[in-house]
């Protein structure tokens, strides 16, 4: 990930990249993001049709078919936007049903909350990275999903001669990959 700061950017004193730090680290997640979730596309168990929208009988579908599958609990489910509104209007009508708090577990990776037990996490690369489906599915070991920090993130400044500015560059290492394919991995959910 890297960004290029507009021509006054001066580097006398190797602080002054603060500012940029949030946005550097944003784009780093959105591109570990984005790789992990290209991968939801290859599992094949799948809930729904594209076309329609989220519902909490889908929710629950996902949900019965990674217990069924002797998935280990604790359960995420990462949607995109538009799905999670879908899924708000669909549970908004039943009075039954509310969103809890998240989990202890998954507060730090951006729930919005739970839903039967089962956090909530919104990725907007969800459209792109994985053709419009979410997942749910085991958080933690027994997750159909695997992703590696292989060399921690490290900042460069590289003076782009062409541009005659300098270019902040935040290089990792990482791997990611399906590791668990089966029912008890992960279930897609295809609506749109």
């Amino acid at each position: 990930a890297s960004i290029i700061p507009d021509q006054r950017f001066n580097i006398r004193d190797r602080y002054e990249f603060e500012p940029f730090i949030t946005e550097l680290g944003q784009a780093l997640a959105d591109k570990i993001d984005a790789d992990i979730l290209s991968e939801i596309s290859l599992f094949t168990t799948t809930i729904g049709a594209t076309g329609g929208k989220l519902t909490k009988s889908d929710f629950l579908a996902a949900l019965y078919t990674l217990e069924f599958g002797n998935a280990p609990k604790p359960f995420i489910c990462i949607l995109r936007p538009h799905q999670i509104d879908d899924l708000r209007i669909s549970i908004n009508a039943i009075t039954d049903v509310k969103w809890e708090r998240p989990s202890e577990y998954a507060i730090n990776l951006g729930s919005l909350g739970t839903l039967y037990g089962v956090d909530i996490i919104q990725s907007p690369n969800c459209a792109t990275a994985s053709h419009g489906s979410g997942v749910m599915m085991p958080f933690g070991d027994n997750s159909g999903l695997a992703y590696v920090m292989k060399r921690e993130a490290t900042t460069d400044f590289i003076f782009d001669e062409k541009m005659q500015t300098t270019k902040i560059v935040v290089t990792t290492v990482y791997g990611k990959a399906r590791i668990n394919t089966s029912v008890s991995g992960a279930v897609r959910l295809l609506l749109d």
